[in-house]
């Protein structure tokens, strides 16, 4: 696991991430050499197919890349290995999630419990199966529950349980992409939301350009319509522009990093006021909407050498209008560290349940419980001095504060 460390990576590293950041990449590096069990293949990049789409070609991506800090960065080393797994799309050999495959799965035991207690509405039974289940094997739950009992395991969640916990379980059964999409959907459809690029960008700019695909495919077998033309009814401006190219596949999946557009691209930004960031620039568009994940890391990686602050500093000190800064943050840290980008949603997350919206913290937890979740919660320690799971604890209640718990990984 060493060969993936590189010195002078990790003086890189130090020099320009908080105190917090290095000393949560610190245990990660000491984890990786004290524990032979942790190079197993469960760490190792994995490619995600589910309902045997064509979503994914999981080697013909994949180059040589490490993460520092959440940081995309390109090495020279050779890349973990890639196998094949219905549950996750990409994570790196750093990476761990809170969710691992059952080893003693027994499908038929299982669906004979589940059974039981949906009749008699039992949440802890239903708990400690699915979360204790990889997303992979709740669909071979939820395939052989219909087959023995006829009836879908969705329709079973009618039982006597709240709206956040059945909310929850459903989230849990379904495949990971179409998990996604439907966010997306809610996101768009939404009424409390008046401008929907941001939360947009928060699902869809962390991820992976085959990632988004999977989810536009989803998307469009849900609900037989084009992402990309619903985004252009309900969004305008620069960040319609750049989640277009998001949905349509114009982000770049090249791992290796061009040198000489880095430099452009950041005299271009260096050389230009924020106010004019915001507008529908052909080369904001092109900089943020079709640069691969390792050329942004790049770029905001080198951005404060010569002006002296970092790109976020820039764009939070300038006189952008509030939702444009909020937007460019987002594209910013989610991609400059992605784990400290999802422990800083999940912070806000958790703040506004109060106000009857968990749909930010559903989201996160399930979809990352099997790619980093211990990771994000490693830094949200470090972030906000107290454990992921005492906010969980705190702010959720009942079955829903249960389900959550198991899988935040108490």
């Amino acid at each position: 696991m060493s060969t993936f460390l590189l010195a002078s990576d990790i003086k890189r590293f130090t020099a320009s991430s908080s105190s917090a950041t290095s000393l949560l990449f610190s245990s990660r590096l000491r984890a990786s050499t004290t524990s032979s069990s942790r190079t197993s293949a469960s760490r190792f990049f994995t490619a995600l197919q589910p309902r045997q789409r064509s979503y994914i070609s999981a080697s013909s991506s994949l180059r040589n890349i490490h993460r520092e800090g959440g940081q995309i960065v390109p090495t020279d080393q050779p890349p973990c290995p890639v196998r094949t797994r219905p549950a996750i799309v990409y994570r790196d050999c750093l990476s761990r999630g809170t969710v691992q495959t059952a080893g003693d799965f027994n499908v038929q035991k299982d669906i004979e419990e589940l059974h039981k207690a949906f009749k008699s509405a039992d949440d802890k039974v239903i708990t400690e199966i699915l979360s204790r289940r990889t997303n992979e094997q709740r669909q071979v739950i939820a395939k052989a529950y219909e087959e023995k009992y006829n009836t879908n395991l969705h329709a079973e969640l009618q039982v006597d349980l709240s709206e956040p916990y059945r909310k929850a379980v459903s989230g849990l059964l379904e495949e990971p992409f179409i998990f996604l999409a439907k966010h997306v959907r809610h996101t768009l459809k939404s009424s409390a939301l008046a401008h929907k690029d941001v939360p947009l960008l928060e699902i869809l700019y962390p991820l992976e350009p085959q990632e988004v695909d999977a989810i536009v495919q989803a998307y469009k077998e849900e609900y037989n319509q084009e992402l990309e033309e619903e985004i252009g009814k309900q969004i305008s401006g620069v960040f319609k522009d750049i989640l277009i190219r998001l949905v349509t596949g114009k982000r770049s999946t090249h791992r290796k990093v061009d040198v000489p557009q880095r430099n452009k691209d950041l005299e271009y930004l260096r050389n230009n006021t924020a106010e004019r960031l915001q507008s529908a620039d052909d080369d904001v568009i092109r900089i943020f909407g079709n640069s691969s994940l390792p050329q942004l890391s790049s770029i905001f990686l080198n951005f404060d050498k010569a002006g002296g602050c970092t790109l976020q500093e820039f764009i939070r000190n300038s006189g952008m209008e509030a939702r444009s800064k909020e937007a460019f943050g987002v594209m910013v840290k989610s991609v400059y560290n992605r784990t400290g980008f999802y422990a800083d949603q999940l912070h806000m997350a958790i703040k506004d349940i109060s106000s009857g919206n968990d749909d930010k913290l559903m989201r996160i937890v399930i979809s990352r419980s099997e790619i980093d979740l211990e990771n994000i919660k490693d830094f949200f320690q470090s972030a906000y001095s107290h454990t992921l799971t005492d906010f969980v604890y705190d702010d959720t209640s009942g079955d829903y504060r249960n389900l959550l718990l198991r899988l935040v990984g108490m």
